[in-house]
């Protein structure tokens, strides 16, 4: 193998496919990116851990056809620290064999800058290649909905790996709707997208007839696709019986789906009749809620939200500090509660509306923020004990 390729493509192209590292297991090969010649002009980067595959298709100039493999960290590092245009891919010419505990190998050369690093190869049977999805269905929507809504509502997701059905995003697919949610328990993001090409072929039917089907995303794969989606760009779905594809351009990502049932969510909601209704630029509400956070922090993360007429107070309070900020909002009814900080931070960090709505319902009620300018999106958050 033999081929040149642009240096900031490749390390953008890295960046993404080395993501894909199996945590779980010590088995070398998982942590490989592979590097195949696909013709005389195209060069196929993946990396794959039998949980999630990434792939992608880029130009190259291949002068002689084959495949490398090199540890994904360290090609990563190594690119990023180059400077010149281009780099070489090869198989190594000279001292063909690397020695190794395991045995000798042939290596491959990563030439740039009149550097050549040597890296022991492995045979290519040894890898496994990425799954290829039978779908039980297939949707089609534009990347940049797909994209934003999984940066909008994938924050809540819990990290606790103990409750696997929620270290995830819920992929909700009904005719002409994808619905997108994560949860905590503590909270929750949902997103409508409306605008989703035909949906098909069979699969799962709700009792009205109609299609109604949900699976859930691990978080690494939802990080993967944000990453790759794009402006102006169709995103093809297939869903299996235990996997997903997402096909982007020159790019194929494939997962497995997390098992089980996803909490009914639809529960949390209440009705739109708030005590009261707070609205306000979110740049304001950001700015006064990361002023107070440092001291909310010392005590729990709760913050007090006191709604005034025209006017939302912000405070927190511990051992020895305190911390107030004033929000002008258009309100007219009297509201306090008491809810952690760092939920309000992450929903107004991910969203870049310019005007928000805060509405409570009661001390001992949810919290809900929305946007006239994210029709599809709300934000749900459990309160916290006023002391």
């Amino acid at each position: 193998m033999k081929c040149g390729v642009a240096r900031k493509e490749l390390l953008n192209v890295v960046r993404v496919v080395s993501q894909v590292r199996n945590k779980r297991s010590a088995w070398p090969i998982l942590r490989q990116i592979r590097f195949r010649t696909a013709g005389t002009e195209k060069l196929r980067v993946s990396a794959f851990d039998l949980g999630l595959g990434i792939e992608c298709v880029m130009p190259a100039e291949v002068s002689e056809e084959g495949e490398c493999s090199f540890l994904g960290e360290m090609v990563k590092y190594q690119l990023a620290q180059g400077m010149g245009e281009s780099v070489e891919l090869a198989r190594a010419e000279e001292d063909r064999v690397l020695p190794s505990p395991a045995g000798d190998r042939e290596a491959a050369c990563l030439i740039m800058d009149g550097n050549t690093m040597r890296a022991r190869q492995f045979d290519s049977d040894e890898f496994r290649d990425m799954p290829d999805v039978n779908p039980i269905r297939r949707l089609t929507m534009k990347g940049e909905d797909l994209a934003g809504g999984l940066r909008r509502t994938s924050f809540a997701s819990s990290p606790d790996e103990l409750r696997a059905i929620m270290c995830g995003v819920c992929l909700r697919v009904r005719q002409g709707l994808v619905t997108l949610v994560a949860t905590d328990t503590h909270r929750l993001a949902v997103e409508d997208i409306r605008e989703v090409g035909p949906v098909g072929p069979a699969g799962l039917v709700g009792p009205d007839g109609m299609i109604d089907e949900k699976v859930i995303m691990p978080r690494e794969t939802v990080c993967a696709l944000v990453k790759v989606l794009g402006d102006g760009e169709e995103v093809a779905i297939s869903i299996g019986e235990a996997t997903i594809e997402f096909r982007v351009g020159e790019w194929r990502i494939v997962s497995r789906l997390i098992e089980g049932i996803f909490p009914t969510y639809e529960r949390a909601f209440l009705s739109d009749d708030p005590v009261a209704r707070v609205t306000m630029p979110r740049a304001a509400f950001l700015r006064a809620l990361r002023r107070v956070a440092w001291v909310a922090k010392c005590n729990a993360g709760r913050v007090l939200c006191q709604a005034a007429s025209g006017s939302l107070k912000l405070s927190a309070s511990a051992d020895d500090f305190e911390s107030a900020e004033k929000v002008l909002c258009d309100t007219e009814a009297s509201m306090e509660m008491g809810f952690n900080v760092q939920y309000l931070l992450d929903a107004l960090i991910a969203i870049s509306a310019e005007k928000v709505t805060f509405d409570l319902w009661g001390e001992r009620s949810i919290g809900r923020i929305t946007s006239e300018e994210l029709p599809g999106w709300q934000y749900l958050v459990m309160p916290m004990e006023i002391m």
